[in-house]
């Protein structure tokens, strides 16, 4: 409920709610609305930070330091779309969806691997073996 009002405490509370053995935790709209969040919130105001701060100037120990913690933000985003996507399943009635968040994942999945997208069904079939990453 407070995804578009508050991102930062949707994350939050999605993250807490992941964690419990329910029906929550295997709900792609789960991991689904954990990457909105991210993207509308955290990564949102630290991209646009960091374009007005140190686009197109030389690197700094300051902008690597921010691109950094951007490509964190870009990790769990891909994850969250690699987890919604992982939980949905085969199911005819997610398939609109899946491509939508695949398309999603692809996009920033590429920026931190070199513009490919190798590896990624990959991830994708074995993001669910891996624990949640946290809140950066």
């Amino acid at each position: 409920m407070t995804l578009k009002t508050d991102p930062t405490k949707a994350i939050d509370n999605l993250l807490k709610a992941a964690q419990y053995e329910s029906e929550i935790k295997r709900t792609p709209s789960t991991y689904y609305f954990l990457a909105v969040a991210y993207e509308g919130g955290p990564y949102k105001t630290m991209s646009s930070a960091y374009q007005a701060e140190f686009a197109n100037k030389p690197e700094t120990p300051a902008s690597k330091a921010a691109l950094e913690k951007l490509n964190t933000l870009m990790d769990r985003i891909v994850d969250s779309y690699a987890r919604a996507i992982a939980t949905a399943g085969t199911d005819p009635k997610t398939e609109q969806s899946r491509k939508e968040w695949t398309a999603q994942m692809s996009t920033y999945y590429k920026f931190r691997h070199e513009g490919t997208d190798t590896g990624m069904t990959e991830f994708i079939n074995g993001v669910l073996k891996t624990p949640l990453p946290p809140k950066p």
